[in-house]
């Protein structure tokens, strides 16, 4: 690899990173007055856009264990934001969801981060978000591999 290869990969590592980083700090902010950390804003965002969803599911989308996961949504539930509820079909599944006055508070707060990026998408071109779609398509697809 060359050395103009390495700034590429380099480049993009830092971007990448970069875009995480303000995203959480976002997500963060919304977060803040509710007493917990935007480490659990993915998973509420998660939640939010399902309603309901197993555990188990929840954990498959996140690329969390069940255990690390069942930590982080306990304390969700200590704060009053998420609710579990096991299946009456199955004992063994497990649903969680948001809380009916986390959602009276916040709305869907999947929407609330998806309006933040509207927003700054929005001030660019429809050629250049269609660059940014095509260029996340193709690390997707590479991050699968």
């Amino acid at each position: 690899m060359n050395e103009s290869d390495k700034k590429i990969n380099i480049d993009i590592i830092k971007t990448l990173y970069q875009i995480f980083v303000l995203l959480k700090t976002e997500m963060g902010k919304l977060l803040k007055e509710e007493g917990i950390g935007p480490s659990h804003g993915i998973i509420i965002k998660t939640i939010s856009e399902h309603k309901k969803i197993k555990i188990t599911e929840l954990s498959e989308l996140l690329g969390l264990s069940n255990s690390t996961l069942s930590g982080m949504i306990e304390k969700l539930k200590e704060h009053g934001i998420v609710e579990r509820k096991r299946s009456d079909e199955d004992r063994r599944v497990v649903y969680v969801s948001i809380t009916k006055d986390f959602e009276k508070k916040h709305g869907d707060f999947h929407h609330k981060i998806n309006d933040y990026i509207d927003k700054k998408v929005k001030i660019i071109g429809q050629k250049d978000r269609k660059k940014i779609t095509d260029g996340l398509i193709i690390l997707k697809k590479l991050l699968e591999e």
